[in-house]
């Protein structure tokens, strides 16, 4: 894995890098589930986290993936922790519930982004 992220990571911090040069926004948002892990974060001026509890991580990894409780440990376990996610976090997005509360959670923190400037 450390092989292909090797080859993979920088192309990808590249081809983000361009879009967001590109972009006419005040602001942009970059998608990335090792964010954290490869410190690409500290390239941005906020982090936004998306946790829930993680049980509900598993459970959806499972249901999602159709892992068994096996596969879905060893996904996990390429990741850091949410709780450490969370804690280089400029704010956190609760998805311990509904979509539309989700949602709620989501627009609030974007909110919050747009009025920091």
């Amino acid at each position: 894995r450390q092989a292909l992220e090797a080859i993979t990571h920088p192309r990808i911090w590249a081809a983000m890098e361009a879009w967001l040069a590109q972009q006419q926004a005040a602001a942009a948002v970059v998608e990335a589930a090792l964010m954290v892990e490869t410190g690409s974060w500290r390239r941005y001026d906020r982090l936004l986290v998306v946790s829930c509890n993680p049980e509900l991580q598993r459970a959806r990894l499972r249901a999602r993936g159709g892992f068994d409780d096996a596969t879905a440990d060893r996904w996990l376990g390429a990741q850091l922790p949410l709780a450490e996610k969370e804690r280089v976090a400029t704010a956190v997005i609760r998805n311990d519930g509904t979509q539309a509360a989700l949602a709620a959670a989501t627009d609030a923190a974007w909110g919050r982004v747009i009025a920091a400037g």
